[in-house]
């Protein structure tokens, strides 16, 4: 980068990527990132407030659909821009590269997607976003296939809704949490959630609605932007 840049190095790297994907640092710039197939896409949709085939929607399919950083300007939060990030850990998006490759760096915010399995990739991600000062949220997607799960699970039987979403949550979070403090991660601020509830708030089961109420509450590093408008009435 050189001198084409004022400031420090960690400024020079912020402004080049700024150039790149053309990132305007007056707004406040959500990335959302995370392995293939977990959901990203969908949650953009649902923050927003527009179904997976609104002509304005990111773009979602069975398949690894996202390969360029796109920006997606929500429709009623001003100066709210949330990117749509490539699955990390394919062959075209491998982990190793990611953070630096998609200069994850230049987001005022992380929202680290997670789904079932493992994942060594986001611990990666999540580890070099601390160590630049890149805010993180993590957020476990599809939550609503391991409920209905356990619901026909005999070890459950002589639970009820409420009791067998606390425990879901209660071991989902220490699980993640766990991972996380391995990496060095303390005190990570972890959602689990379903986002096709974000459509139906009256209707989400978990936690949804803490979800909107910390995104809200966040604060752009530089610059005196309110979220106010994302946390539900």
């Amino acid at each position: 980068i050189g001198d084409k840049y004022p400031g420090s190095e960690m400024e020079k790297l912020r402004a080049e990527a700024r150039d790149k994907f053309g990132i305007d640092s007056d707004n406040f710039n959500l990335g959302i990132t995370g392995q293939s197939r977990v959901g990203k896409s969908t949650l953009i949709n649902a923050l927003c407030g527009r179904d997976d085939y609104h002509e304005e929607a990111a773009k979602i399919d069975i398949n690894e659909c996202t390969h360029e950083v796109k920006g997606y300007p929500h429709p009623d939060v001003k100066h709210l821009i949330l990117y749509d990030l490539p699955g990390a850990g394919t062959r075209t998006h491998p982990v190793g590269t990611y953070f630096c490759d998609k200069r994850l760096y230049v987001f005022d915010c992380l929202l680290v997607i997670m789904a079932g399995g493992t994942f060594e990739d986001d611990l990666i991600l999540a580890k070099l976003a601390q160590e630049k000062g890149t805010p993180v949220v993590f957020i476990r997607n599809k939550t609503m296939a391991d409920f209905n799960n356990k619901q026909k699970d005999p070890k459950y039987k002589d639970m009820n809704e409420k009791e067998i979403i606390d425990d879901m949550l209660l071991t989902t979070k220490n699980h993640i949490s766990g991972e996380l403090d391995r990496t060095g991660i303390k005190n990570p601020n972890i959602f689990i959630i379903e986002a096709h509830s974000l459509h139906q708030l009256g209707e989400a089961k978990f936690e949804e609605l803490d979800l909107l109420k910390h995104l809200s509450e966040l604060q752009h590093p530089h610059k005196d932007l309110s979220l106010e408008d994302l946390k539900p009435h």
